[in-house]
């Protein structure tokens, strides 16, 4: 067991996975803040970027469980095989989507203020 001191310490270590509905539920917190300083403020886009990037990769581990573990345990009961092959087509369409956006180049985009 960890003690609440090291939670952020340990959440934050690589090969370690938040554990529990309130894990996540924190962790949703944080990147709802990370967008709406996005949106909001005039925050560093860098400095924002690092942010979520470190912040999801223990959601990403937490989702390969979630696809990974049996039934009884809650989870999907995929293989590693099917459900890596899942994460990778969402990740695929995402970048795709988010590509669109940069066909209308700089000059039809309205900065963020």
């Amino acid at each position: 067991m960890v003690s609440s001191h090291n939670r952020c310490l340990y959440l934050c270590l690589p090969g370690r996975r938040p554990e529990g509905e309130a894990d996540t539920q924190r962790f949703g917190a944080a990147l709802a803040l990370i967008a709406a300083a996005y949106f909001f403020t005039k925050v560093s886009r860098a400095w924002l970027f690092w942010a979520a990037f470190v912040m999801t990769r223990p959601l990403d581990a937490t989702l390969g469980d979630l696809l990974k573990k049996p039934h009884i345990e809650g989870g999907l009961e995929f293989s590693r095989t099917v459900s890596s092959l899942m994460i990778a087509a969402t990740i695929v369409i995402l970048v795709v989507l988010t590509d669109r956006g940069a066909e209308q180049g700089p000059a039809e985009i309205e900065p963020a203020t």
